[in-house]
């Protein structure tokens, strides 16, 4: 029995053919096949990267071109005339979970380099897509790979065709498309055309109204609950027919409450096809299904025999043909085209090999380091008998650890510039400064120690910038064992230094700091 979902959509009003139109008198009966050859399920499909990463290239061992012009080996070999996929009796196109999902493009493994196709585009990566195409590759085995992920497009297969010579046409490989749809009575799963075509109308006639209530092209079994799949012969004709395995409502599941099925596209085609039917027997034509076939030309729709005019149809409702499909679409528009992806071209006379990659441009020369940036006050300095973060020891009174920053007795509440002033030993000159006062703002000094050590010193004076060289007391450090000297930063904690750190905190306290880092940075 049927699903409850199925019975519902069963219940909704649907007519195939116009009223006063002959029904069928011959019921199809399917033709059931006995004890039909076991075939080789099929792998789910996986996109082959993680979408949320949106990667730009995906790299994939590209196998050597084939000779003659076949096909390399793709994950949905199985496919076959006795072994058709589900996915192509689809009539109506389900939720797309890949749209907006961008494609990037197929890079080799072994030489990390873009694949390019035919005419030099790049190609774009899509897992069950081969890489090499053979020439001759049926509609079945397009029309999958199209239906199975419906960003591929047809330049996406014509790029890989394996071609020794010209490569064939697009209109030549959808016409193999359009064929082989013919035979197991499917519609494209994306018509580019808004207006329904000749194909259209007639192959929505050749399909049960079970058959577009539960949008596949199967047979519907309802006594059996299941769906008849077809099984082919040469690809031409139907064989007879197995059971898929699939209940009724296996191509309405995926949809939400209220099921979108018959879209608007289709309720289009059937209201062009019964508008036919009826002018048909109104012109003493016939009133058997297939009648509206017999038509003039200047009374079939205008876009299908190419004609600019659009002429009423008095024997109706006085519209044309184009008017009246117009209405029907401001009521039931249609789906909205996904966009196509445009892809760059190379110039004809580009070689179909892989492009090398483009010549890096010369490094720019590296900035001049910026002044090292202040750090956290309280790891530069400590309080005396306050224990060391970073070597886990404890501070002596009376020296400070070699922090190789900025000497606390030289802070002064201004923002720091910087002067470059050599000086030849401790008790040189500085060429250029001048004696600062109190609150005056911090500079940059070289100094050269006696010990031949050469670094800056972040001072207000050269006065100060002695002292850091060769503080007081350090020749007692010395004698002590803490080798901290100028070369390295250290020097004696005293009074001076208890005020200094003060003054430290005062200064942090106040955001001048931070202000003045901001500057740096700059």
């Amino acid at each position: 029995m049927a699903s409850q979902r199925a019975q519902n959509q069963l219940s909704k009003q649907l007519d195939i053919n116009a009223p006063g139109t002959a029904p069928v008198t011959a019921r199809f009966v399917p033709a059931i096949l006995q004890n039909p050859t076991p075939q080789q399920p099929f792998p789910s499909y996986t996109i082959g990267y993680n979408p949320l990463n949106e990667p730009d290239t995906v790299s994939q061992a590209i196998p050597p071109r084939p000779a003659n012009s076949q096909g390399s080996g793709h994950p949905f070999h199985m496919l076959s005339d006795e072994n058709l996929h589900p996915v192509l009796f689809r009539l109506e196109p389900g939720p797309e979970a890949l749209a907006g999902v961008p494609v990037p493009l197929l890079v080799d493994q072994q030489t990390g380099l873009i694949e390019h196709g035919n005419g030099g585009r790049p190609l774009r990566f899509f897992s069950h897509l081969p890489r090499w195409v053979a020439a001759d590759v049926s509609g079945m085995l397009m029309e999958f790979w199209i239906r199975l992920d419906q960003r591929v497009e047809m330049s996406d297969i014509l790029d890989r065709i394996n071609s020794q010579g010209k490569v064939a046409r697009s209109n030549t490989l959808n016409m193999r498309r359009i064929r082989f749809r013919e035979i197991i009575n499917v519609p494209a799963i994306s018509p580019g055309r808004q207006l329904p075509t000749v194909n259209e109308v007639e192959l929505i006639g050749k399909l049960t109204r079970e058959q577009v209530i539960l949008n596949t092209a199967m047979v519907v079994d309802l006594p059996g609950n299941r769906l008849l799949q077809p099984r082919l012969v040469n690809g031409k004709t139907i064989l007879g027919y197995v059971d898929s395995g699939l209940a009724v409502d296996h191509y309405i599941a995926d949809f939400g409450l209220p099921i979108p099925v018959p879209s608007g596209r289709t309720i289009v085609t059937l209201e062009l096809r019964k508008r036919l039917q009826t002018l048909a027997q109104r012109r003493g034509l016939g009133n058997a299904a297939t009648d509206y076939t017999k038509l003039s030309r200047d009374l079939l729709p205008s876009w299908w025999v190419k004609d600019r005019w659009a002429r009423p149809m008095a024997d109706l409702d006085g519209k044309s043909h184009e008017a009246f499909v117009g209405d029907l679409l401001d009521r039931h528009p249609p789906a909205t085209i996904r966009p196509r992806f445009r892809r760059p071209v190379l110039p004809p006379a580009a070689p179909m090999a892989p492009m090398q990659p483009l010549p890096q441009p010369a490094p720019a020369p590296l900035p001049l380091p910026p002044p090292p940036a202040p750090r956290n006050a309280a790891a530069l300095f400590p309080r005396p008998g306050q224990a060391n973060a970073a070597s886990g020891g404890v501070v002596r009174a009376g020296a400070t650890v070699n922090s190789g920053s900025i000497d606390p007795r030289l802070l002064a509440a201004g923002s720091t510039t910087t002067a470059s002033v050599a000086a030849s030993g401790v008790g040189g000159a500085f060429p250029g400064s001048s004696a600062g006062a109190p609150g005056a703002r911090v500079r940059q000094f070289h100094v050269v120690t006696p010990r031949g050590t050469s670094y800056f010193v972040e001072a207000a004076t050269p006065e100060a910038a002695r002292q850091v060289a060769q503080p007081a007391g350090w020749q007692a450090e010395v004698d002590q064992g803490n080798d901290s000297g100028p070369g390295a930063g250290g020097f004696v904690w005293g009074e001076e230094e208890e005020r200094a750190a003060r003054c430290l905190q005062e200064f942090l306290a106040s955001g001048q700091w931070e202000e003045g880092a901001q500057g740096e940075e700059e």
